[in-house]
């Protein structure tokens, strides 16, 4: 039986009427967000039940989150599908008993999580597309949501420590069902020296990459970190990506009459049940560029693509932040960061027309 999905944040129930919300002109389709699960999750498997039953469940458990251009036409007569869809893995779902003392998060049940969102990508790439070319993008997003409930500091060793390993997940789940579907769907990519040796360096089993040497692999560079604000919404309003969390009483304007609706945000909602607060230091409006550099130098290692969304922040950098950032970031490996000023963190209303 599918599980209801829960709604914590006003914020995440206008994201869905606005952009995942099936409409027939004035009628409504989906009545429900279940609805939307079922419709999506159906359109998706295209007759594989436990894909099926497997991606409504995940979805309506804010586990894992498709592409909203595939939401808005899965089950329609739309012929044309995304040939570049994204599913994101949303961390903040994993963390078990969050905001207490015995909060832990759930690493084999993220990855397992990981494998079925490519699995999902796999069986929307299989439609008619857009173009010819396949590529899916597999991220995660929630990140800082994870780190509050958990009890770590967005930018304390030990998040470093658990992106790290939140990346070493997500490889692995990718990974694992790369192979399986291969196996099962056909190799569309062999596994090369200079890739085997990225899967190794990854610290990805070496059972499985004899695997990947025997049966090939179905898709080549998946791992991909983007920007997905209005996923990140629906998804009880987390934090995008890598970014640090919203100003509480967060306002945001939704399309069509910018009615604006104040958001707190899962983890403070979370925190706040669990008789906890959230530090304006783990905002937006405290944390450091630094800091969100030092989690991006963390996570790109096991991803296919640089991270090259611009970073958070609550005002407009001065030159000697922006050459410290820019050093930094050459330190780390990564691009030249770009910066987005947080309206929320500027006082500002957030416009997500």
């Amino acid at each position: 039986m599918q599980p209801k999905a829960t709604f914590i944040d006003r914020a995440a129930v206008e994201a869905w009427d606005a952009w995942f919300r099936l409409r027939d002109g004035a009628r409504l389709c989906d009545t429900t967000i279940e609805c939307t699960w079922r419709r999506v999750a159906g359109a998706v498997a295209a007759g594989d039940g436990a894909l099926r039953d497997e991606l409504a469940t995940a979805m309506a458990s804010w586990r894992v989150l498709l592409d909203e251009r595939i939401v808005a036409v899965a089950g329609t007569d739309a012929r044309a599908w995304p040939s570049d869809p994204c599913a994101l893995v949303n961390a903040a779902a994993f963390v078990d008993a969050p905001g207490s003392p015995d909060a832990r998060f759930d690493g084999a049940r993220f990855a397992g999580s990981a494998a079925l969102a490519l699995r999902a990508l796999d069986a929307a790439t299989s439609r008619p597309t857009t173009h010819d070319a396949v590529r899916p993008a597999l991220g995660v997003t929630g990140v800082a949501d994870a780190l509050a409930l958990l009890g770590l500091r967005y930018d304390g060793a030990p998040a470093l420590a658990f992106v790290r390993s939140l990346g070493l997940r997500l490889a692995e789940g990718c990974f694992r069902a790369n192979v399986a579907l291969a196996r099962k769907h056909g190799a569309r990519i062999a596994l090369t020296r200079a890739s085997r040796a990225r899967a190794i360096g990854r610290g990805i089993a070496g059972e499985l990459v004899a695997d990947a040497e025997r049966h090939g692999l179905r898709h080549a560079g998946a791992l991909v970190l983007t920007s997905q604000p209005r996923l990140a919404l629906l998804a009880n309003a987390v934090a995008d990506a890598l970014d640090p969390l919203a100003d509480d009483e967060r306002r945001v304007s939704f399309p069509p009459d910018r009615r604006v609706v104040r958001s707190h945000g899962c983890a403070r909602v979370l925190l706040r049940a669990a008789g906890r607060s959230l530090p304006e230091s783990e905002t937006a409006r405290g944390v450091s560029i630094g800091a969100q550099l030092a989690l991006r130098g963390a996570l790109q290692p096991w991803l296919d693509a640089p991270i090259d969304h611009p970073v958070r922040v609550a005002r407009v950098p001065t030159a000697d932040e922006s050459a410290r950032a820019r050093a930094q970031a050459v330190w780390l490996g990564l691009v030249e960061p770009r910066f987005s000023v947080d309206d929320a963190a500027s006082g500002s209303v957030a416009s997500m027309a």
